[in-house]
């Protein structure tokens, strides 16, 4: 028996079908959707509308004293004047501030009408001043900075 050679050779061509048409549209379509989405993401991230405000605290104590937002954001708490939900002092844009006046839900004192408690800004003050028992300090501070704006010391 004799072994046969095979000789390969150095390129084989093979027969390679073009995209269809439709394909190349699809496959085009899809790229540009996700180079889309990946640049809203970047618009949106970088769109910055809340701020944490800054904190002047007193050495001794260390209870807070005042705070202020940057340049061009205003406190969340007087978007709604100085009530409704927005207890906490965090730091809006104007437009989010003017959006917070156009929809009712968000400056009214109930923020879901069926889950809430209805507590004003008075009324959870009232609650953190009462507490008792052990604290976390932020805790503690926060109920001293509540007795100290309830007995009408800034």
């Amino acid at each position: 028996m004799s072994a046969r050679e095979v000789t390969f050779q150095s390129k084989v061509e093979m027969e390679r079908k073009s995209p269809h048409p439709v394909e190349m549209v699809c496959g085009g379509t899809f790229y540009l959707l996700i180079l889309v989405q990946i640049i809203l993401s970047i618009v949106v991230f970088a769109s910055q509308n809340v701020e944490i405000p800054y904190y002047e605290t007193d050495p001794n104590t260390g209870d807070i004293i005042d705070y202020s937002c940057p340049d061009g954001m205003l406190l969340a708490y007087d978007c709604c004047g100085g009530g409704g939900y927005y207890y906490t002092s965090g730091c809006v844009s104007e437009s989010l501030c003017d959006s917070m006046r156009d929809c009712s839900n968000w400056c009214s004192a109930r923020r879901f009408d069926s889950n809430s408690t209805g507590l004003t800004r008075v009324d959870h003050l009232h609650r953190l001043a009462e507490e008792q028992g052990p604290a976390s300090t932020k805790r503690l501070h926060a109920r001293r900075n509540a007795a100290r704006l309830l007995s009408g010391q800034r």
